[in-house]
């Protein structure tokens, strides 16, 4: 494969996604990154969303100066609502959020482009020229690779740098020269500067070092050297880390602790003795920034131990993510031409041809790399994200596929015929769905029909925000209605999109709010948290993608949500008010007693107000609703 041909494919795939999400608002998590990495790289202060770390955040931060991004003065912040709250203040209201849009965009499509290029050389280094071609072309047509290129999130940076840093790390060992061991060590430091999740790569490079040391070989580096270089990549990552950091232990300049919450108080919250005593030990020696340190419990807490986030998958209501969630996902998510392909490779490999071919080594790496991330999500509580979080895993299957038909290609005329076929499926299913972030084959009933099934983070995270206003002010506006909005916005994105909503309340007691709903399709699915199941009871007049114009819903329900919503900010949000909290929720549950959510909230206030029987009741009423 020349390196033209690749670059071509390369900004073809950077072309393709710029056009097909230019209609995209930010999504709810950008602003969160934007404000941080502006912080990073302008101030050098890490406070701000040590959820992450910062490489991405950094590369963000470099291409957003003052004038269009501002960071207001720091102020103490209480728990991620409120800085939530801070940074989608300083893009909506201090800065021009078109503007910061069109500047990350861009930056991340050089990013990730770029990543992709790299990925590329990789592949053409382990597996030759065709198969590499055919892998990238695999991610080039997928759709969620599409819909991501562009995002100011992580996702599916730490996927290439992952499958980048694998690859590489292998060769640095099995080489032991110093550009392979150089090129390895800043990989493997990009990927676990990017997400808390690279971790499982350096799993992976542990054991693939390791078997590469210990096997016998008559040519090439002794035992000794390979080693070292093994050391070399491992200890020049974590530096690589640390001058992510600024080479700093501490998240300020400031005294004291200046996270959302103390970082004693978040290992505390770990419930793993294991793990949380290690990350005290890690504090304790400064082995890793204090940033990571809280971003790393902050992981272990929410994905890996679990939250209560029930969600809506493949059709049931889950209050745990099962084992095969992500691969089934993986499943509705690939268009069905890449599926077969995906498929195809992975009966090629169990038929033995796999350990036959130029490609082995390459398709062992990434394979071990995609079944740990695999095997970490099967553990985890991530179900919510839906694809996202499996993006690790596309490298892989891309391999696969590309190695696959690379071998297939010249044993019979029927066989490329039939990889050029489903090579072209793939691509006209995927041009032919216009925002490849809500894009769904037909196992899950197309695009136009998942959100039935699902309602995770794949069928919406915020991006018709702006369609939603243009919606009101072009169609609604003029017959001088004003709807009733229930859609992932700050209140500050509201307002800057000129948004007019009216409150969730009844105009003429007739027991039905009457008018236009603007709602997303994630809040219409079922849920045990709050159900809108009238709505599904009705098409909606209109719709923008997974934007659903639905009319008319029975008034009890329609109060109940908003008494939870409004008691869920006096209950956790700055200005915080448990007695006006407990009144909200318990109105709400009386109003609408099949949502749990609301009965639960108020348990754990009542407890806190010292009424210990009315929250016992109030949690049996909740249990009893789950």
């Amino acid at each position: 494969m020349r390196l033209v041909g690749l670059g071509v494919l390369v900004i073809l795939t950077v072309l393709r996604s710029a056009w097909a999400t230019r209609h995209d608002g930010l999504t709810i998590d950008e602003p969160y990154h934007l404000v941080a990495g502006a912080a990073y790289a302008r101030l050098g202060d890490y406070r701000l969303n040590p959820e992450h770390p910062p490489l991405v955040k950094l590369w963000l931060g470099a291409v957003l100066p003052p004038s269009v991004l501002p960071v207001p003065p720091f102020r103490p912040l209480f728990e991620k609502p409120d800085e939530r709250a801070f940074a989608e203040s300083a893009v909506y209201t201090d800065a021009d959020p078109d503007a910061v849009r069109s500047r990350a965009r861009a930056a991340m499509l050089v990013l990730n482009g770029a990543l992709l290029f790299l990925l590329g050389i990789e592949l053409r280094r382990g597996m030759g020229e065709i198969p590499a071609l055919l892998s990238v072309l695999f991610l080039a047509i997928d759709p969620t690779v599409a819909a991501h290129m562009p995002v100011a999130m992580t996702d599916l940076p730490v996927a290439l740098l992952s499958a980048i840093a694998v690859l590489a790390s292998a060769r640095a060992v099995r080489t032991a020269r110093v550009r392979d061991v150089v090129q390895a060590a800043l990989a493997l430091g990009g990927a676990v500067g990017t997400k808390h999740s690279a971790l499982v790569v350096v799993a992976v490079v542990l054991g693939l070092a390791l078997f590469e040391v210990l096997r016998e070989r008559a040519e090439g580096p002794t035992r000794r050297r390979r080693a070292a270089a093994a050391a070399f990549v491992l200890v020049g990552a974590w530096v690589f880390l640390w001058g992510l950091y600024g080479f700093r232990f501490r998240e300020s300049g400031d005294a004291g602790d200046t996270f959302n919450r103390p970082l004693a108080s978040k290992l505390d919250d770990v419930g793993s003795p294991l793990v949380r005593e290690s990350l005290r030990a890690a504090e304790r020696w400064r082995l890793l920034p204090r940033p990571y340190i809280w971003g790393l419990a902050d992981v272990t807490r929410a994905a890996v131990e679990g939250r209560s986030f029930p969600f809506f998958a493949f059709g049931s209501i889950r209050s745990t993510t099962p084992a095969w969630y992500f691969p089934a996902i993986l499943g509705v998510k690939l268009p069905l031409g890449l599926l077969a392909l995906a498929i195809g490779g992975l009966a090629w490999a169990a038929a033995g041809r796999a350990a036959r071919s130029p490609s082995r080594d390459t398709l062992l790496a990434l394979g071990l790399a995609a079944g740990a991330f695999l095997a970490t999500l099967a553990v985890a509580r991530a179900g919510y994200a839906g694809v996202r979080h499996a993006l690790p895993v596309f490298p892989a299957l891309a391999a696969l596929a590309g190695a696959a038909a690379a071998d297939l290609w010249g044993r019979d005329r029927r066989i490329r015929v039939a990889v050029a076929g489903l090579f072209t499926i793939a691509t006209a299913s995927a041009l032919l769905v216009p925002r490849p972030w809500e894009f769904h084959n037909l196992l899950a009933g197309g695009t136009a029909n998942a959100w039935k099934l699902f309602n995770n983070e794949g069928i919406d995270l915020g991006q018709r925000s702006r369609e939603l206003a243009r919606y009101e002010r072009e169609v609604l506006r003029p017959r001088a209605e004003v709807p009733f909005v229930a859609y992932s916005m700050a209140p500050e994105q509201s307002a800057r999109l000129g948004l007019r909503g009216r409150a969730w309340e009844s105009a003429d007691g007739s027991g039905t709010l009457t008018g236009t709903f603007l709602i997303s399709a994630v809040e219409v699915a079922p849920s045990s948290a709050w159900d809108y199941e009238p709505l599904r009871r009705v098409e909606p007049v209109d719709r923008r993608g997974n934007l659903l114009v639905p009319r008319d819903l029975p008034l009890a329900l329609a109060e109940g949500a908003g008494l939870y919503f409004e008691g869920l900010s006096l209950a956790h949000g700055p200005w915080r008010n448990a007695a006006k909290a407990r009144d909200r929720f318990a109105e709400a549950a009386r109003l609408h007693p099949r949502a749990f959510a609301a009965a639960l909230e108020l348990g754990n206030l009542e407890m806190e107000l010292g009424r210990p029987k009315e929250a016992v009741a109030a949690w049996e009423a909740a249990l009893a609703a789950v």
